[in-house]
């Protein structure tokens, strides 16, 4: 997931109020550990956005119902960044079932006009965040190219 546009002052801030820390010393690259899912969230802040990623990176649908807490923290940290800087939260999704109309880049949100729409982010999270459980009916679901 990407948020644009980058204000590295204002990333910096809101990744340590989000309980982010450094990764390494010089480096803008930042994580937050999500221990009880064995599970992270690191933000990097590039040269025109602010880049998210779950880790490990889910691959398959049924990896969205171990990545709850840290979908939250993601799509939060997303959502407070981009009211900061009136920004758009667009949201890349590589599984088939998360993927509409062949289009895997969607835009979550436009600040201050769209805030995030929670009916717009992927299938998988929006199941998972709502507390249900991914079944295993989604286990030979390809990744979309």
């Amino acid at each position: 997931m990407t948020v644009k546009p980058i204000d590295p002052e204002i990333a910096r801030a809101v990744l340590l109020v989000g309980q982010f820390t450094q990764q390494f010393e010089g480096m803008d690259t930042y994580s937050r550990s999500i221990p009880e899912e064995g599970a992270s969230v690191t933000a990097t802040i590039q040269a025109d956005a602010l880049a998210l990623q779950i880790n490990p990176t889910i691959s398959m649908m049924s990896h969205h119902s171990d990545k709850r807490i840290a979908a939250s923290v993601y799509f939060e940290l997303a959502a407070k960044y981009a009211e900061k800087v009136d920004g758009t939260v667009t949201q890349l999704s590589n599984i088939g079932a998360c993927v509409e109309d062949g289009i895997s880049m969607k835009v979550l949100a436009q600040y201050p006009e769209h805030p995030l729409d929670w009916a717009k982010i992927c299938v998988g999270f929006a199941e998972v965040l709502a507390g249900g459980h991914i079944h295993d009916d989604y286990e030979s679901e390809p990744i979309a190219y």
